[in-house]
């Protein structure tokens, strides 16, 4: 009886470690394909002050009027 729980045991943790390598290799893609993608954020600029590019992102400083 012991043998058999053994082998049980073995085999179900062979299971969850398959489906769990199965699990990241299927969400490998969608993880960067996310990285890929770029944020644009669309703001209304009534003064531009400076614009530069870092990292080869442009980044623009302006001041926004508060209404």
């Amino acid at each position: 009886m012991k043998h058999y729980l053994i082998h049980f045991f073995l085999f179900n943790k062979i299971i969850q470690v398959g489906i769990c390598a199965f699990l990241v290799l299927f969400s490998l893609p969608f993880i960067q394909k996310e990285k890929e993608t770029k944020s644009e954020y669309v703001i209304t600029c009534d003064e531009v002050i400076s614009q530069e590019v870092i990292d080869g992102k442009t980044v623009v400083k302006c001041k926004v009027k508060n209404d």
